[in-house]
């Protein structure tokens, strides 16, 4: 069966971008590498069948670079873009300029991400939904004292959260009043290096958490697939989590439409038993090679 991409660009580096890139190459679809000046010898550059530099040193620079990407997606023919995790992986924006250069975007459809990408807005959709979260805001945080009073309303510690990042990025703790002004700095300078975006939020913080995740793939014609239960912190793979009904997930029912990942998540906070909070994500977490198959992953029926 042919291919029905013949030419992918990755718009990321390091190991998420070998991943693609080998995975392009089982598949028989060249790939494109793009590079900032301090990646020009990395292993995403050397592996791929072409390689563009993007300039600069820092990721706004070059990985965050818009205007260059899209430059490097004309000049190189790709009709398809995969952008990893982090970085673009969940910006609409993005999205939309590569959808709108008539270039396919391997990942969840713009509006997807509009809904889920943005953390402040993922919370205001399970609101409606009447899912029930940790004490969290909705609204752009925007001084050290919200945070103060946050706390002093539900209780210390809370975190400061980057509202378009993930991964522990323009995250901080804040365990006391004292803290807040220097946490929400350090928070929103992260999540704009890192992501491009300086808006944070607060939620309460969960000392003890376990992370229990399933990841659902979908494509644009209705079809999925869900690759079982994670809970990162134990059992890691291993199967069900007590409480979790396995035997189904219907993709049709569900907010991500289109096709890429999304994940639902439910931290809970064992010592207390607080915070079971379902969380609806956009992210790509990694490429899966040809022949990768997790042992609980099931068709949707």
């Amino acid at each position: 069966m042919p291919a029905v991409l013949t030419k992918v660009l990755i718009a990321n580096r390091g190991e998420i971008a070998v991943r693609v890139i080998r995975t392009c190459q089982e598949l028989g679809v060249s790939t494109v590498a793009v590079y900032s000046d301090l990646d020009r010898n990395a292993l995403h550059v050397r592996i791929a069948d072409e390689a563009y530099s993007l300039g600069g040193q820092t990721t706004a620079e070059s990985y965050l670079n818009t205007e260059k990407i899209l430059e490097v997606i004309a000049t190189s023919g790709a009709d398809g873009v995969h952008p990893g995790y982090g970085f673009f992986s969940e910006n609409a924006d993005f999205a939309r300029a590569v959808t709108d250069a008539g270039v396919a975007w391997i990942g969840p459809p713009p509006e997807a991400i509009e809904v889920m990408g943005d953390k402040i807005s993922s919370r205001k959709a399970a609101q409606a939904a009447s899912v029930a979260g940790v004490p969290g805001t909705t609204e752009v945080l925007g001084s050290a004292e919200e945070v103060v009073a946050f706390g002093d309303e539900f209780g210390w510690p809370v975190a400061v959260k980057a509202a378009y990042g993930g991964g522990g990025r323009g995250m901080r703790v804040v365990r006391k009043a004292a803290d807040a002004a220097d946490a929400l700095e350090s928070a929103q300078r992260e999540a704009q290096a890192s992501f491009g975006r300086s808006e944070s939020y607060l939620e309460r913080y969960l000392t003890w958490p376990r992370h229990v995740e399933v990841q659902v793939f979908l494509d644009t014609h209705g079809d999925g697939v869900y690759l079982g239960t994670r809970d990162h912190l134990r059992f890691a793979g291993e199967g069900d989590r007590r409480g979790h009904q396995h035997d189904r997930v219907d993709g049709r029912r569900g907010e991500q439409k289109g096709e890429g990942c999304g994940r639902g998540r439910a931290p809970l906070d064992e010592p207390t038993g607080d915070g079971d909070r379902p969380a609806l994500t956009t992210r790509k977490r990694h490429a899966c090679q040809p022949g990768d198959r997790h042992r609980h992953q099931r068709p949707f029926r």
